[in-house]
């Protein structure tokens, strides 16, 4: 049985471990993630490239080896996906910011664009925006990380 962990929570939780700050307090760590945040980006960007390259060359009977390099390479996608979000999680902390807490103001305002449940879908099937839209109040979240008032 797969045991699943908060990722938000795991990332405090290695960033302590390690000895980094999760409440703003050093610029060099901000700007060490900020840094991150571009090479692991570039990183998944590469590993998706690959795999588009090799999607778009199947063969009309995927043989062993495509489906094996298939899984190799959408590996990869996944591996270099999950380090973007630790990247952007221990980005958020070292702002001082709780990333689940705007993880759930930006999901709640995902889930506004809903029109009675239903998702009004661009051409290409990104949703759109529905009448009832809402977007998240992230100044808030920062403020009350901050301590600051409004």
């Amino acid at each position: 049985m797969t045991t699943y962990t908060d990722c938000f929570r795991d990332g405090e939780l290695f960033m302590l471990a390690t000895g980094q700050s999760i409440r703003g307090e050093s610029a060099d760590q901000f700007a060490l993630y900020q840094n991150l945040v571009h090479e692991e980006g570039a990183e998944l960007s590469h590993a998706l490239h690959n795999l588009n390259r090799h999607t778009r060359a199947e063969p009309e009977v995927p043989d062993d080896e495509y489906i094996e390099t298939l899984v190799t390479l959408s590996s990869e996608v996944a591996k270099e996906a999950i380090d973007c979000v630790v990247v952007l999680n221990g980005m958020l902390r070292s702002m001082g910011v709780d990333p689940a807490k705007v993880w759930t103001a930006v999901h709640e305002s995902n889930m506004s664009k809903l029109v009675d449940g239903a998702p009004v879908l661009r051409e290409d099937g990104k949703v759109m925006k529905g009448p009832n839209y809402q977007p998240p109040d992230i100044r808030k979240i920062v403020l009350d990380a901050w301590g600051a008032e409004r």
